[in-house]
């Protein structure tokens, strides 16, 4: 489900900032902070140190950095490209090739996402909103993350982990990540 819906009908921004937190504090063994900021532009009062900054997208479904490398936007570009509707798909078109762009970018984004400290490889990163988890498809690594989203149930996760094969898997980890 996309960023945009999930807005609607859940404090996604909160879920987000603690998933990510958990995750990457518990991926790096060390603290990580992230805050969603709905206004892009607003100056905000953040602690002092160097703040990463990733746009979010919400029609696209994509969280990012600004400097992304282009190879990871090919699942966003073959999603969301080419409309159903013949008379939609060049201005669907247009807007997905928009959005992408270093230039289009920042205009386009809906919300930012700071996070301390910065994130390594963070060009070669995706971030990908769902119903249940957020995926996180790390280019430079070849590797996806499933990370339950924090406050949900796992029992979702489990079901999608038995329709794959995985059988039953113990989701309890420390910090609620998967």
């Amino acid at each position: 489900m996309r960023i945009s819906l999930l807005l609607q009908r859940e404090p996604f921004g909160a879920i987000l900032e603690r998933t990510l937190t958990q995750f990457w504090t518990a991926k790096f063994e060390q603290d990580v902070t992230v805050h969603w900021q709905v206004d892009r532009r607003a100056a905000t009062r953040l602690p002092t140190g160097d703040w990463q900054t990733w746009l979010v997208n919400s029609y696209l479904n994509a969280i990012f950095v600004l400097d992304a490398d282009r190879i990871i936007f090919d699942p966003i570009r073959r999603e969301f490209s080419r409309s159903p509707v013949w008379w939609r798909r060049p201005a669907q078109q247009a807007y997905v090739t928009a959005a992408l762009s270093s230039i289009g970018a920042q205009r386009l984004a809906q919300a930012k996402v700071q996070v301390n400290p910065a994130i390594p490889q963070a060009q070669q990163t995706l971030i990908v909103a769902g119903n249940h988890k957020i995926r996180l498809l790390d280019w430079a690594n070849r590797r996806s993350y499933g990370i339950l989203k924090s406050g949900f149930r796992s029992v979702f996760m489990q079901r999608e982990l038995a329709a794959l094969g995985a059988g039953r898997i113990d989701l309890r980890f420390d910090n609620d990540l998967c």
